[in-house]
């Protein structure tokens, strides 16, 4: 499990922070720069009620330690499988 935090600083910077554990581990920090409601989007139907989680990754998130650290945190926060 993992921990997604949003964090709002001067009413006007939006930051999002992932983190792996809740007590002690490494996290990450993102600037966020839009959002967009699930009614903006304009989805068709109920496309996603039984849909899961898919991330793909390029092979270069292999290459680097902290781009693997990256790669495992985004895979935690957003529950998709192994394989």
């Amino acid at each position: 499990s993992a921990l997604m935090l949003f964090e709002q600083r001067k009413k006007t910077d939006l930051y999002l922070w992932i983190s792996g554990a809740v007590e002690e581990g490494p996290s990450v920090k993102f600037a966020v720069r839009n959002v967009h409601t699930m009614s903006e989007l304009r989805f068709p139907g109920n496309c996603l009620q039984f849909s899961r989680p898919l991330l793909v990754f390029d092979a270069a998130f292999d290459a680097e330690p902290h781009t693997l650290l990256l790669k495992e945190l985004l895979s935690l926060a957003f529950c998709s499988p192994r394989k």
